[in-house]
Parts: structure tokens; C-alpha cells; sequence
């Protein structure tokens, strides 16, 4: 009979047996994935909480990580090794070429509980019984299970996520943006976002273009939509960053809701008007037009995967030229890059303007050229074939002028940008509109004088109708406001009126810009929700996890601004369910994370603070937008 003392002993010796299994399981998919130039990684877990740990300069703290175990490994390094996931990382390695790697890092992939795709940086590896190996690297963050790879939602945000990861090594000197609206690919935001947040969202499109996946080409070809899933603004959202970069619909402007129920992003509307174009200034700012741009220039078909790869070698030279030139928040770094390009590769010139220019049908360059080409617009929806005849050919002849002259001078690129005129309303922030004041962010509802629509105007400038109207009509007539007195005046506004805009211009000033570019671990660049979330959960997808039901997008929960329901559940820490509870250390050098869905939340908005006023704005959408849940593919 055993005594307690021998079966501790035993239990000791049972549980060391299981770590070392765990390692060497972790070890060996490490190496059948760095094969392929993707290393899985997972957090390590204390009492269900991420493990932290204070990089070496101390300047923020990172996620402790292992290598993954369990079946996802050898998953992952089959997903690595075909489609757009070869292709990204193909692309990942060119990148730290260009930067001087001789022997490039595989790309990091953390798998985590965590809902939604991030792009981070740093990370403490783990392998074996010794101390964590600090890590500097950008790497990509994404909740991932088999149903993820088998439907090919895996590899359609991995190479999204994959996108912000090359801008993270290749332009870090990405400045931040003005705009506190939640990203999405019907916003309008600033340039530094929309050209972050468009660079990636085109490689979507580009998975669609490179997808073995079975399942995914279902989708696109729109035989997988589940009745009524398409009415849900995220899986709208989705669906445009394919549709609508392919067929360019972003640069149309967009009608304001009849009656809008959500005061999020009123301008953010799906309904185009093909008879009207946003001006230049809010294509710049508009991540789906950027993405369409992209898209377009880079995507089209090739002979070999080599010759895509060669575009995206000499954009990747572009995006250092770029960086050397060392953009500040009013750059519109999208048209920077255009004139970067042709400058590096002048035998593209005439190719690259002609696709911006005539995509955004010169908008950037002269106002009348996409004034005229709405009315032509008009006449074609009308069919009037006579009169759209006649003026056609006219309208192509300046649209080659335009490109002509732009490729004499390539700073006309810009000529019809006006300055960014940054201001709000003091009461503004109390509506609950945008972001309002925080300890993290002080500055209330952000408004771009030329770049905002009516609603803008109305809800947060506290504009009525009447003057937000006249706003518009002289912006469009006059071209962009060059000052704030010059909106004054062009808006009819009173002195008081003016002072207060003012006051508000000066917060915001104040306030600073709001993106941090450095996407350290509490950052989430991609405007998630995650509701409900009360407890800790096992270790993640595919690893012992508590997750619920499939989303909206029946299956594509791990794409940007989507929900997933979530079952809190207890925390084990059995080898495969990510928690390990012995790691710790005397003095409080290594830090528990508060949690892997609170603390580390915060989008991309959230530049100082931790998650709890995250947490309380998530409250108030959830109460306000989903009556307190979240929706899934089975409700």
C-alpha cells in the first residue's frame, strides 16, 4: 500500500513525464513548420491568464509563448506550404532580405484564445525548462481551429494580418492619424489609417485569386451565404473587401441612412451613389479605395506566382523610399508611395498613373475631372445613350490629359488635396458618437472638415441641417476648405460657433493622433467588439477551448469586426489546453496578463490605456447595438 508521501512522488514524476512529452511535441511542430517558414506558437497561461514579461529595455511587457502543441501544429505547417500562405511568407522572407537578413526568421504565428487577428511585436519563446529567449520580431496574433483551416478563413486573415506585418518591418515610420472613427472598409478615417488598413485588406482579394481551399472558392464564387447572414454589418464588411475592391465601388460616395440606427460611424453607410464620387480627399482617406488601388496595380493576372512576387519585391523597395521620406499625419501616404514608385521604376509610369488616375477618375488631381465624370455617370444610369455618347469621348480625352500632365510633374498627383482641418464640438463628446474623452484619450469626437459628410456634421459638429447642407454644397462647388475661418465663412457659421470649433480644433491638436504604430500587445488594430467575455478560458481553438458557436459569417470569425459567442469555462492546464500554472518566479519579475480577452483589448484606437475603458464601451455597444449578445451562424 502507498504511503502519501510516494504517491506525491509519483504524481511529481507523472506530471515532469508529461512536460517533457509536451516540449518535445511543441519542438517537433516547431520544426515542420520553421521547414516552411511559419513557426506556431502558443501563450503560456498562468491561472488562465497570458504570462507577461517586461522586454529588456522595460519598456512594455510581452506575452511568454511555446512552441504549439497538439494536432494544429502539423495542420499549420501542411497550411504553410500551399496557396496564399506560401505566398505570404514568400513575401515575409523578401522583406527581411531587403533589410539585410541574410537568413531570414520564419514568420511567428501566435495562436490564442483571443478573438479576432492582430499584428504585434515582441514575444519571450520558451523552449524547454530554461529561461524565455526575447524575441523583437513582428509576428501575427490569430485565434485558429481546424474549422478555420478547413474553410479557409485561416488563410484569408492570416494573409491580411501577414499585410500589416511586412508594413511593420518595411514602413515603421508610419505615422499615426487623427481619426477616432472605428476602421472599417466603408469608412472614411485619415491617410496613415486607410493606407495601413487598405495595404492588408487587398491580400484578401489576392487569397481569393490564390486559394487551393475548396471551401473558400465556394465562397467566392457566393454559394456558401447562409439566409439573412448577409445582412449583418460584418459580414457586409467582408463581403465589400472583395467585391467591392474588385469592382471599385469605394470610390463612389456613399448616401446617408434614411434614418441611421447606429451612431458609430454615420457617415460608413453601403449605399453608393454611381452618380457621385467622393472627392480626392476622402478616397485618401478611405481604406477600401486604397485596397481597390492596390489591388489593381499589384494583383493582375500572371504567368507564375514568380512574376507576382517580383511586383511585390519592387513595392516593397517603394515602401523604404517611403519611410526614408519620413511621412507625418497629413501625408497622403498612398499617393507618397505612387510617386515614390514611378520615381524608383519609371518604366511603370505610365502604367501606375494610368490605373490611379483613371480609378479615381483624377479626383486627386483636379475636382472638375470627377464632377464631370459623375454627371457621365448620370447619363449612362438614365440611358441616354445619345448624350452619354457624346460627352464620353471628351471625358477620356482629359483623363488622358490628366495623366499625361501628372507624368510631367508627379506632385500634381496631389493638387486636389486641401489641407486636413481637424476639429470637434465640445458637447460632442457626450453622445457617445465616437470615442469621447478618456484617461487614455482625452480628445473628443474627431471631425475632418474636408472629409466629412452631413451626418458627420450633424451628429458630432452639432451642425444643423441647413448649414451642414451649405457646408457641403460649397465644398463640392468651391473645392476643399483651405482653414478653419474659411469654413466659417463658407458655412455661415456665428462668432461663437466659430470659437467653439476652435476650442475643439485645439483638443484634438492637443490630444495628438490616436493610432499607435508599435502594436505592442495590449493594441488591437482591428476595431473588434469581443462582448461578454467574464472569465478566463482554456487554452484556445483546437486546444481544449470553450468556444461557442460559428459567426455570422458561418465560419469567419476570425475575421476583422466580427463577433463570436464565447463560454466562459474553467481553466486547466493539462497538456494541450495552453495553461501552465507553475511558472513563476520570486519578486514579481514575470507579470500574469489581466486575461486574454479584457486587457489585452483595446483596437486600434487605444494608444496608452489598458482594456477597462474598452471594456466599458464594449458594454455600451453590446447594450445598445446586440441587446447584450453577440450574434452567431445559429441564431
Amino acid at each position: 500500500m502507498s504511503t502519501p508521501q510516494a504517491s506525491r512522488e509519483h504524481e511529481s514524476i507523472r506530471r515532469m513525464r508529461a512536460a517533457r512529452w509536451l516540449v518535445l511535441a511543441g519542438l517537433l511542430a516547431l520544426s515542420q513548420a520553421a521547414a516552411a517558414g511559419l513557426v506556431a506558437l502558443e501563450p503560456v497561461l498562468v491561472e488562465g491568464r497570458v504570462l507577461m514579461k517586461a522586454e529588456p529595455q522595460g519598456a512594455y511587457k510581452a506575452p511568454v509563448v511555446r512552441p504549439l502543441s497538439g494536432p494544429l501544429g502539423p495542420a499549420l505547417a501542411h497550411e504553410a506550404r500551399t496557396g496564399t500562405t506560401t505566398f505570404m511568407l514568400q513575401l515575409d522572407a523578401a522583406a527581411q532580405r531587403l533589410l539585410g537578413q541574410e537568413h531570414p526568421q520564419p514568420t511567428f504565428l501566435l495562436v490564442s484564445a483571443e478573438e479576432g487577428g492582430f499584428a504585434r511585436r515582441g514575444f519571450w519563446l520558451m523552449r524547454g525548462a530554461g529561461d524565455p529567449e526575447w524575441h523583437a520580431d513582428p509576428y501575427v496574433n490569430l485565434a485558429v481551429d481546424a474549422d478555420s483551416l478547413e474553410d479557409g478563413s485561416f488563410e484569408e486573415i492570416f494573409a491580411h494580418e501577414t499585410g500589416h506585418v511586412l508594413l511593420r518591418r518595411l514602413l515603421p515610420g508610419l505615422p499615426a492619424g487623427y481619426s477616432r472613427v472605428p476602421h472599417s472598409s466603408l469608412a472614411i478615417t485619415d491617410y496613415p489609417t486607410a493606407f495601413d488598413e487598405g495595404f492588408a485588406i487587398h491580400f484578401q482579394a489576392l487569397a481569393r485569386e490564390l486559394t487551393r481551399n475548396p471551401r473558400l472558392r465556394l465562397e467566392d464564387a457566393g454559394f456558401a451565404a447562409k439566409p439573412f447572414v448577409p445582412y449583418w454589418k460584418d459580414a457586409l464588411d467582408r463581403t465589400l473587401r472583395i467585391r467591392g475592391v474588385r469592382d471599385s465601388l469605394f470610390v463612389q460616395r456613399q448616401l446617408p441612412w434614411p434614418a441611421h440606427p447606429l451612431a458609430v460611424s454615420p457617415d460608413a453607410t453601403p449605399l453608393f451613389d454611381p452618380g457621385e464620387l467622393k472627392n480626392g480627399q476622402q478616397m485618401m482617406a478611405s481604406e477600401g479605395v486604397i485596397a481597390t488601388l492596390f489591388y489593381h496595380l499589384l494583383d493582375q493576372p500572371s504567368p507564375s506566382t514568380a512574376a507576382l512576387r517580383s511586383r511585390y519585391t519592387d513595392l516593397m523597395r517603394t515602401l523604404r523610399a517611403v519611410n526614408a521620406s519620413a511621412p507625418d499625419p497629413g501625408t497622403a501616404v498612398f499617393l507618397r508611395l505612387v510617386q515614390e514608385h514611378i520615381r524608383l521604376f519609371p518604366e511603370r509610369r505610365s502604367a501606375w498613373l494610368s490605373t490611379v488616375i483613371g480609378m479615381t477618375y483624377g479626383a486627386t488631381v483636379d475636382a472638375h475631372l470627377a464632377r464631370a465624370s459623375g454627371e457621365l455617370a448620370l447619363l449612362g444610369r438614365a440611358g441616354d445613350a445619345e448624350a452619354f455618347a457624346a460627352r464620353l469621348a471628351p471625358a477620356r480625352k482629359a483623363l488622358t490629359e490628366c495623366v499625361e500632365a501628372v507624368a510631367r510633374d508627379p506632385n500634381r498627383l496631389s493638387a486636389a488635396l486641401g489641407p486636413e482641418l481637424w476639429t470637434s464640438a465640445p458637447e460632442a463628446s457626450a453622445s457617445g458618437s465616437q470615442q469621447g474623452p478618456t484617461a487614455a484619450d482625452p480628445a473628443p469626437a474627431a471631425v475632418n472638415l474636408n472629409t466629412a459628410e452631413r451626418s458627420s456634421f450633424i451628429l458630432w459638429l452639432k451642425l444643423d441641417a441647413g448649414t451642414a447642407d451649405r457646408a457641403l454644397a460649397s465644398r463640392a462647388a468651391e473645392g476643399p476648405f483651405k482653414d478653419l475661418a474659411d469654413f466659417v465663412r463658407r458655412a455661415g457659421l456665428t462668432g461663437e460657433r466659430e470659437a467653439q470649433l476652435r476650442a475643439g480644433a485645439a483638443a484634438i491638436l492637443a490630444a495628438g493622433p490616436w493610432h499607435v504604430n508599435d502594436f505592442h500587445w495590449r493594441e488591437q488594430h482591428d476595431g473588434r467588439r469581443t462582448f461578454g467575455f467574464s472569465a478566463p478560458q482554456s487554452g484556445g481553438p483546437g486546444a481544449g477551448s470553450a468556444m461557442g458557436e460559428r459567426d455570422l459569417q458561418g465560419g469567419g470569425s476570425r475575421h476583422p469586426g466580427v463577433c463570436r459567442a464565447v463560454r466562459p469555462a474553467a481553466v486547466s492546464s493539462g497538456p494541450g489546453r495552453g495553461a501552465v500554472d507553475v511558472l513563476r518566479r520570486p519578486g514579481g519579475e514575470w507579470l500574469a496578463h489581466g486575461g486574454p480577452h479584457h486587457e489585452a483589448a483595446g483596437d486600434r484606437r487605444t494608444a496608452t490605456g489598458g482594456g477597462a475603458d474598452w471594456n466599458r464601451r464594449d458594454a455600451q455597444l453590446a447594450k445598445t447595438h446586440s441587446s447584450g449578445r453577440c450574434l452567431t451562424g445559429r441564431d
